[in-house]
């Protein structure tokens, strides 16, 4: 694989394949894929002067998406999010966002990953914040139904208020979220924006929050 492919997408496709490998239990192949290409995207990260030769657009956003593959590649290898990964891979989206909207919200996909970011890198508060500041339909707290499971930011939010709400409720969310994402049969994104890796990590956030094991080994068997 040339630098200029890995540059371009090879750890985008790796880290997804990687999660699909452990989701059906091929696990010695998803962590020899991750390992195989780990050494490349560090090297490529610890000289961001080596993404000169693209438009600043380009390198900016060539930068973001391999930043977000970091902390995902990091957790597949030791089974947690690296802090300092996480808050790279969000300031390389932010920087990446305002360059192409200076002025403009960011949209649900990206309040979904700045949201996950946070709670990656320990920054509950920050994620609890982004939440209020831009969802457009918030869940009522304590949520009265479970129609909020299939919102993949209401969901990281009530259990960032984990202590306003019954265990129960949570776990039932969970659930319904986790039967509506894994409708594979049906759509590779059977929910908007939450495609096998994002699945993924808001599983592990969710637990993460709560108290609970979040490694890939507690993770990945429930997208089965």
């Amino acid at each position: 694989m040339t630098k200029t492919v890995l540059i371009g997408a090879g750890p985008m496709f790796a880290v997804s394949d990687a999660i699909t490998l452990g989701v059906v239990e091929r696990h010695d192949e998803a962590r020899s894929l991750v390992k195989s290409f780990v050494p490349s995207l560090t090297a490529l990260l610890s000289d961001e002067k080596q993404f000169d030769c693209f438009p600043e657009h380009e390198k900016l956003g060539r930068l973001a998406d391999l930043r977000t593959q970091a902390p995902v590649a990091h957790w597949l290898l030791n089974g947690e999010f690296d802090r300092n990964l996480s808050k790279l891979a969000r300031d390389a989206q932010w920087r990446s966002f305002r360059f192409h909207s200076p002025s403009a919200k960011p949209d649900v996909l990206l309040v979904l990953q700045f949201m996950l970011f946070e709670v990656e890198s320990g920054q509950r508060r920050k994620a609890r914040e982004l939440y209020e500041e831009y969802e457009k339909s918030p869940v009522e707290m304590p949520p009265q139904s479970l129609r909020f499971s299939r919102n993949p930011r209401s969901l990281l939010y009530t259990h960032l208020r984990a202590v306003e709400i019954p265990a129960q409720t949570l776990h039932k969310a969970r659930e319904s979220f986790r039967a509506a994402a894994t409708r594979w049969e049906k759509d590779v994104c059977p929910i908007l924006y939450v495609l096998l890796p994002e699945a993924a990590r808001i599983f592990a956030a969710c637990l993460r929050l709560i108290g609970k094991p979040c490694a890939p080994s507690n993770v990945l068997p429930l997208l089965r």
